[in-house]
């Protein structure tokens, strides 16, 4: 499973920033976890192959 990254430093930062400097942290954050979901969604499907090869 996917585990959740803690964000106390991503709040910490959001609430001190300015309404610009925080919809860019935000649309970067969204980014960085689409690409997380991704890469864990690519590694799922190679062990299901190797798994459905094996048998």
């Amino acid at each position: 499973m996917l585990k959740r990254r803690n964000i106390h430093r991503f709040k910490r930062n959001v609430t001190n920033a300015t309404p610009v400097r925080r919809r860019i942290m935000i649309r970067n954050i969204q980014r960085k976890i689409n690409l997380r979901r991704r890469m864990f969604a690519l590694m799922q499907s190679e062990d299901r192959k190797q798994t459905s090869e094996a048998c």
